[in-house]
């Protein structure tokens, strides 16, 4: 199984919600990891500022960005 480090910042989305967004990031990069192959190692930083998303990843030291469209 890989090792995922999460790092996650939310300012409008309740506390509950933002767990349950935290375990499913994490949940669905370990997936990845095991069906993929290809990483043995992710940090995620993931950032939510007025229902704007960004994530940033990186997978056995390789940077990967994205941002989800508004």
């Amino acid at each position: 199984m890989a090792e995922v480090n999460l790092t996650a910042a939310f300012s409008t989305v309740p506390a509950a919600e933002a767990e349950e967004i935290k375990r499913v990031i994490v949940e669905t990069v370990e997936q990845v990891a095991r069906d993929d192959g290809t990483f043995t190692r992710a940090k995620i930083v993931f950032t939510e500022s007025d229902e704007r998303c960004g994530l940033t990843a990186e997978l056995d030291g390789v940077k990967k960005a994205g941002r989800a469209p508004s």
